[in-house]
């Protein structure tokens, strides 16, 4: 599942993930794409704008990486590597 939003100041923009490991950038009210954003090396299934800062969107992606990117710039501000957990059992 590839999940899409609206955000950015008045809600201006839908970002969305994709299969191609880019993200995609439009103009909600024109449906002009703005920008293809590169940096996962693999799908990125989710993205989601920040309610404090509506300049700034995050992306998580089966690369295992989560990436903070400035609306503004069209750059990955942050990339954070996922790590897996250890399993805990409860001895049954």
């Amino acid at each position: 599942v590839i999940r899409s939003c609206f955000g950015g100041y008045d809600d201006t923009f839908v970002v969305s993930g994709s299969e191609d490991n880019n993200i995609y950038l439009w103009n909600r009210h024109s449906g002009e794409l703005l920008a293809t954003l590169e940096g996962h090396t693999k799908t990125v299934n989710s993205v989601s704008w920040c309610p404090a800062h509506p300049a700034l969107f995050v992306s998580a992606s089966d690369d295992n990486t989560i990436r903070v990117w400035g609306a503004s710039q069209s750059i990955a501000l942050h990339a954070l590597m996922a790590r897996a957990l250890p399993a805990y059992s409860n001895g049954r």
